[in-house]
């Protein structure tokens, strides 16, 4: 990877698809490791089979249809609307907030870190710029509405993202989606925009990119330690595959 050796360096996580469960205890136990000290990771990754991921403070009852037909359906441990990920490259990024290079308030890490995912998409040819929307709340479904800073083109929404703060360090995770699904026929999507679609590594590598760029980092291909395996499969097991959790609103 190119970028200067004393840089500061990050972790990148690259993994294959995995079900909801897996996926949101992966990124939860990402965030508990270590407390507020430790190297920021970026992870992207997908989801087999497809499913819905509903915010923490959403109420499953608005849900229990989508379940019925046999989507699977997860609580995420970060807030905002619902999504569905289906073809789509997903996001996770965990660092301290309120210390270089992150700032303190949620919005400015959002701001900072879609600027870079925005720089890695023009990259990729797409116009793709940050909505200057006015703050509110979020919708039901994530991309029925464009929020401040959500990365937008054409004034349609094409990246949204939500966040957790926890004893010092932050969660940020967030869909590109590559094709149009059902959930969010108001969205556009980066398959729509470019005239021959790149592959999940050459879009992870444009994004790499860009956040070495903007954060002045250098990427070190990793995965998850032991401590952290270990956690992801008790959550995924105790919490985020159990009723409790998921329709605990």
């Amino acid at each position: 990877m190119r970028g200067n050796a004393n840089a500061q360096k990050w972790r990148l996580i690259i993994d294959g698809p995995a079900d909801a469960a897996t996926n949101m205890a992966r990124d939860e136990a990402m965030l508990l490791a270590a407390q507020g000290v430790g190297l920021p990771a970026l992870r992207f990754y997908s989801w087999r089979p497809w499913a819905l991921s509903i915010g923490y403070f959403q109420h499953y009852a608005e849900f229990t249809a989508h379940a019925a037909r046999g989507i699977p359906v997860v609580r995420r441990p970060t807030g905002g609307g619902a999504a569905y990920h289906a073809d789509e490259v997903t996001y996770s990024l965990v660092g301290p907030f309120g210390r270089r290079p992150f700032p303190q308030r949620a919005a400015g890490i959002f701001e900072k870190v879609h600027t870079a995912i925005a720089g890695g998409l023009r990259g990729l040819g797409v116009d793709a710029n940050l909505s200057d929307a006015p703050a509110g709340r979020s919708s039901v479904i994530c991309f029925a509405r464009v929020q401040k800073y959500d990365i937008v083109v054409g004034g349609r929404k094409l990246v949204g993202s939500a966040q957790r703060r926890y004893k010092g360090r932050f969660l940020q995770q967030g869909s590109l989606p590559l094709s149009p699904n059902e959930f969010a026929p108001e969205a556009v999507t980066l398959g729509e925009l470019v005239e021959k679609r790149p592959d999940t590594a050459t879009i992870v590598d444009a994004l790499r990119e860009a956040f070495e760029g903007m954060f002045g980092v250098r990427f070190v291909r990793g995965a998850l330690t032991e401590e952290e395996e270990a956690a992801a499969r008790r959550l995924a097991a105790e919490k985020y595959s159990g009723d409790r959790w998921n329709q605990r609103r």
